[in-house]
């Protein structure tokens, strides 16, 4: 008798468990209300990583007019201040990697970090340094607004910036972004999602924003669990690798998370055919590759 009240009670609470499980499956979500970033017509946007470093030094004006060139959507890019308070774009929180010189940028004045060769360790395919004592530097944001007026862009708050340096990053970026009119053709992202959000209360909501990693961490954790209607997220869009901690971020149900909430998903950075394919396949909304050569000829083969 004692054994099948414990059955009973124990499917009790299994069913309860079920049936709270069910209900944040299905419950309904408010879809996002859609940014002017996103256009009704977009397909797989192609973007490029870093201004697709794979053809030009990567964040610098000869690797962004490449691809514009090429035709791709978005141009990727990563931003620093410098020690006068420059946007910069450069990925590191040093120079040392990608230029000549040395030393934290936010301790280099921009007449010390323009002298800098930019194409110094940049090698092309056959190992060649094309684009050594070319006078390639590290551009100001601003250069990149000027030049490719009418291009979007995906720009990343870089979270190595000096704490005390953030807020002044954010508001400049912002009034850069107003400055020349970019509000409907920037996302801003950060790995670090108190950035972004201090970017969106200090541009009201004007611009389309990521969601830092804390925040797709948890968005993600709750769809792969399917807890769709449990599970939102401040923000327009998802950058995303194809895995993380053992997880595929590819999941089915997570596609159906972004698509039913009206969010934004791309993935980063892909370099070969094989899995380039298999996301056009999906129809994800946005593709990071360092190779947009590669990629847009293979959507190209694929419309034929």
């Amino acid at each position: 008798m004692m054994k099948k009240k414990g059955f009973i009670m124990v499917s009790a609470i299994v069913g309860i468990v079920l049936i709270i499980w069910g209900l944040a499956f299905i419950w309904p979500v408010k879809p996002r209300p859609k940014h002017a970033f996103f256009k009704e017509d977009d397909q797989t946007l192609v973007i490029a990583h870093r201004g697709g470093r794979a053809h030009a030094p990567e964040n610098t004006l000869p690797a962004f007019a490449r691809s514009v060139e090429l035709g791709v959507d978005v141009l990727e890019l990563d931003v620093h201040l410098t020690k006068d308070e420059e946007i910069v774009v450069l990925h590191d929180a040093t120079v040392d990697r990608t230029t000549d010189g040395s030393g934290h940028i936010n301790e280099l004045t921009y007449a010390e970090v323009e002298v800098l060769d930019a194409g110094y360790y940049y090698q092309d395919e056959a190992g060649d340094y094309t684009y050594r004592d070319q006078g390639v530097h590290i551009p100001r944001l601003e250069e990149v607004f000027e030049q490719f007026p009418t291009q979007r862009y995906f720009i990343e708050l870089k979270d190595t910036t000096a704490q005390v340096l953030q807020p002044m990053l954010i508001q400049k970026v912002w009034e850069l972004i107003q400055q020349y009119q970019m509000e409907d053709q920037v996302v801003i992202g950060s790995f670090d999602h108190d950035l972004i959000e201090d970017f969106q209360q200090i541009s009201g909501g004007q611009v389309a924003i990521g969601a830092g990693e804390q925040a797709a961490r948890s968005f993600v954790k709750g769809h792969l669990a399917y807890l769709n209607g449990w599970t939102t997220i401040n923000a327009d869009s998802l950058q995303l690798p194809l895995e993380k901690e053992g997880h595929d971020l590819t999941h089915n149900n997570l596609l159906r998370g972004v698509l039913k909430q009206n969010i934004a998903l791309y993935y980063w950075t892909i370099n070969d055919p094989a899995t380039m394919h298999s996301l056009l396949d999906k129809e994800v909304d946005g593709i990071m590759t360092d190779h947009p050569a590669l990629l847009l000829e293979i959507i190209a083969e694929r419309q034929e």
